[in-house]
């Protein structure tokens, strides 16, 4: 998904140069804009129902010490490969 949204900030930053007054490249440009917001929207969705439900980490994370989660979020979370 990275290469999909890396091609699609390169395309609507190439569809703002060329666009023009053409109204065709115009419809392009805003229905590249509208894909990206809603892609942002569905990712996040999907990594905040990932970590909520499936990751096992916060369980093997509770101890009973006062930095458990600053020590998963430090270990875990800022490696996590969906995040």
């Amino acid at each position: 998904m990275d290469n999909f949204i890396t091609w699609l900030n390169t395309e609507i930053e190439d569809l703002k140069t060329t666009g023009g007054n053409n109204l065709f490249m115009q419809g392009k440009l805003s229905e590249a804009i509208r894909t990206r917001e809603i892609y942002k929207g569905i990712n996040e969705e999907m990594k905040a129902l990932m970590c909520d439900k499936y990751c096992k980490f916060p369980e093997a994370y509770m101890t009973g010490n006062e930095d458990d989660n600053e020590r998963l979020i430090h270990e875990r979370c800022n490696n996590c490969p969906i995040g």
